[in-house]
This record gives C-alpha cells, sequence and structure tokens, in this order.
C-alpha cells in the first residue's frame, strides 16, 4: 500500500517539475507577446500537446493523461492569476 502511495506522489511530483519547466520555457520563448491570458492558454495548449504526446510514447497515453494534465492544469491556473494581476495593475497605471 505505502508503495502505491510512494510512487503516486513521486510521479506527480515529477510531473509537476517537468512541466513546470516546460510551460517557464514556453512562456520564455512567447515572451513578446502582450496579451498574458492569450499567452498562458497558448502555452498550456502547446506544453499539453508536447508532454502527452512524448510521454504517451514512453508510458502509454492513458497514464500520460492522468499524470501530465493535472499538473498542467496547476500551471495554467497560476498563470492565469498572474496575467489577471499584471492585468489589473496595468490598468491602474493607465488611469
Amino acid at each position: 500500500m505505502t508503495d502505491t502511495i510512494a510512487s503516486f506522489i513521486g510521479s506527480y511530483a515529477g510531473g509537476l517539475v517537468l512541466t513546470f519547466f516546460l510551460t517557464r520555457l514556453a512562456h520564455y520563448i512567447l515572451r513578446a507577446m502582450s496579451s498574458g491570458i492569450l499567452r498562458s492558454i497558448i502555452v498550456f495548449v502547446t506544453t499539453t500537446i508536447f508532454s502527452l504526446g512524448v510521454a504517451g510514447i514512453t508510458m502509454g497515453f492513458g497514464e500520460a493523461t492522468i499524470i501530465y494534465f493535472p499538473c498542467l492544469l496547476v500551471w495554467l491556473i497560476y498563470d492565469l492569476f498572474k496575467a489577471r494581476r499584471q492585468t489589473a495593475k496595468d490598468l491602474g497605471e493607465r488611469r
């Protein structure tokens, strides 16, 4: 029982780290885009396709989806909150 829980936690921890680096790299590449919300959605879609494609080859699409998709959703939510806060700050400066 503890082996399965430990492997479950390890899989998600590894997934969070891997997807963190993938999303930050994609944000770095797309940094010239002005809209933070649009950029966050584009980063989510591209990193989802990339990570599920690569992981699907090695571990199977079902397992890759179970591990990486929730991790990517975490970073999407984080990026959307960050973009929303930046947009609100930009609108406040314009007034």
